[in-house]
């Protein structure tokens, strides 16, 4: 009966505003794209950052929105790993990129971030991104991502 904190605090919401979430998710993310994740990386916190991540390389499938670097990484923090200087695990955050995910494929919604790399760097939406290989009705995910890409590019016709 007695949930902690965090988990009240990062709730998903109202289950009947999720399409409303997805689709708020998707106009507000830089990229969206079903990817097959090939390695992943964890990483501990470095310069002003408070908490471990996972970063990933990616192969894209395809492409729903924007323009995923092929030669690109995703990152999200890590939900379980405590961070700096004893700060619990920051389960609002992070958690899209498990250990387990090499192989796997991910609906991914992302933000490109500013890091001091070549290598284009995006941080994943973990309340919108989603794991295609393990969901059942995940292809109805899919679709509706399509029609969203087809959409965004129909001018609106004024009467």
């Amino acid at each position: 009966m007695l949930a902690p904190l965090s988990s009240i605090a990062c709730s998903w919401g109202d289950p009947s505003r999720r399409l409303q979430d997805e689709i708020r998710g998707y106009y507000d993310a830089d990229v969206v794209f079903l990817a097959r994740i090939r390695t992943v990386e964890e990483r501990p916190p470095a310069g002003s950052e408070s908490f471990w991540t996972a970063v990933a390389t990616y192969d894209v499938l395809e492409t729903y929105r924007g323009a995923p670097a092929r030669d690109g990484v995703v990152a999200s923090e890590m939900s379980f790993e405590p961070g700096v200087n004893g700060v619990p695990p920051n389960s609002c955050t992070g958690g899209a990129l498990p250990a387990d995910s090499a192989g796997a494929l991910i609906l991914i919604f992302a933000s490109r971030l500013d890091q001091a790399s070549q290598i284009p760097y995006y941080g994943i939406d973990r309340f919108n991104s989603l794991r295609i290989d393990t969901c059942l009705g995940c292809e109805d995910a899919l679709e509706r991502m399509r029609l969203y890409g087809k959409a965004e590019h129909v001018p609106l016709k004024q009467n």
